[in-house]
């Protein structure tokens, strides 16, 4: 989220209901849309990136069913229903495509493309499992393909790929995947759209050399006297001359004195200190051999420093805002300030 701002976050399982206000869960340059369930877990929501045009269709929605639709444009002449949806485990399977036949019939009639995202709760994996029938039954009729080819969710027991991207034009994505995280056991999908420009604010990287003569001094001044300068003389205009001294002088500097890149953080969010990151590589690597070795032992090592991060987290940006907050006490201006930075509300 830090390096790349996509269009959409679509969401599942939100747990959110009506006495939870939009700005308690607000992502700062996005608006957002739910489809809350109003009862024990469920529902689905859709971050929409700021500025981007479209087009809530409520029409196409149904109470019974957790989804959410909304129709934007991909091209000037190229318009896109995005259905975000989740079938619960219990649902049954007949009605929740009877309802997704409908949609996506009407969607095509239309000359408009269709991408469904969301959590499906049929395996993929499982190709004689029934949901899995039903679903590739839904795919075959219309011709749409299921972009998603890894597990999106681990257990020390098994595997599933239940979380799924699907579309009526797979070659309108630039690339799509599964990305490793550490949040919760079902691991977080992807989609690249080709024909949607979006701009990275990615992390700088710097690059340096660090020039210690005193520890490669005679070897450096070997290697250097070695080099075949003459060559140099062989040209007459100056900037060839110059093109030739990099060519001969450079390898000799990455051999002795190597370029080394740093990569600098950008929008660090600041209650993070060292410590904290400690325990995130931490659990990021426990994560990664829990995968592997799919050992109990290992997936209940990763789960405890997963919920040890998260209440770190928690408890850090609480004590930072805490320290703000108790730095603004007599300054209005300073206050209000800082209530945008952590209740972002919209115009």
């Amino acid at each position: 989220m830090k390096s790349v701002k996509p269009l959409f976050i679509a969401t599942t399982e939100t747990r959110l209901n009506n006495g939870i206000s939009n700005t308690e869960v607000d992502i700062n340059g996005y608006s957002i849309e739910r489809h809350d369930r109003n009862s024990r877990g469920g529902g689905v929501a859709i971050y929409i990136k700021d500025r981007l045009k479209y087009e809530r269709k409520l029409e196409l929605e149904e109470p019974h069913f957790e989804t959410l639709c909304i129709e934007f444009k991909i091209s000037k002449n190229l318009p896109c229903l995005l259905i975000c949806a989740y079938r619960a485990p219990k649902q049954p399977v007949e009605p929740f495509f009877d309802y997704l036949d409908d949609v996506t019939r009407e969607t095509l009639r239309s000359d408009k493309q269709i991408i469904i995202i969301g959590d499906l709760n049929c395996d993929c994996l499982d190709e004689s499992a029934a949901q899995t029938i039903a679903l590739k039954e839904f795919l075959n009729v219309y011709k749409l393909t299921q972009l998603i080819r890894e597990p999106t969710r681990s257990t020390a027991s098994s595997e599933s790929l239940i979380d799924l991207l699907i579309t009526s034009s797979p070659q309108l994505f630039r690339s799509t995947g599964v990305l490793q995280s550490g949040f919760s056991d079902h691991f977080p999908i992807f989609g690249s759209l080709i024909s949607v420009r979006q701009k990275d604010s990615k992390h700088r990287v710097i690059s340096t050399r660090k020039v210690d003569l005193n520890a490669n001094h005679e070897c450096f001044q070997n290697a250097i006297s070695s080099i075949s300068w003459d060559t140099m003389n062989m040209f007459d205009d100056p900037n060839d001359k110059l093109l030739i001294w990099e060519k001969l002088f450079t390898p000799v500097m990455d051999i002795y004195f190597p370029v080394r890149r740093k990569r600098i953080r950008k929008n660090s969010y600041p209650w993070i200190d060292s410590s904290v990151l400690v325990l995130m590589r931490n659990r990021d690597q426990a994560r990664k051999k829990a995968l592997k070795t799919k050992s109990v032992d290992d997936f209940n090592i990763y789960k405890r420093l997963r919920n040890c991060v998260t209440s770190r987290l928690r408890k850090a940006k609480s004590d930072f805002f805490q320290r703000k907050l108790d730095d603004c006490h007599g300054d209005p201006k300073a206050f209000w300030k800082l209530m945008k930075k952590v209740l972002p509300w919209k115009n």
